[in-house]
């Protein structure tokens, strides 16, 4: 669903703006796309966010390079 482009600007997003909602995220791309997809590009990118407010995006593991978006 998201090119290499806008994986790449979903990272710079993500790295300017730690505290990002994904509705934030999908807000800032112009997608019009399910949260659940947003979601599933940061998974794969290797971001993870805590159940909690005022979480921070951190990167867990290295991003998924297969280009499929899904882990």
């Amino acid at each position: 669903v998201f090119s290499a482009e806008e994986r790449s600007e979903i990272e710079k997003y993500i790295h300017e703006n730690p505290y990002a909602t994904l509705e934030d995220i999908r807000r800032h791309l112009g997608k019009d796309c399910s949260l659940v997809t947003v979601h599933n590009a940061l998974k794969s990118l290797g971001y993870e966010k805590k159940r909690q407010r005022n979480a921070m995006w951190r990167r867990r593991r290295e991003p998924d390079t297969s280009g499929c978006g899904r882990t």
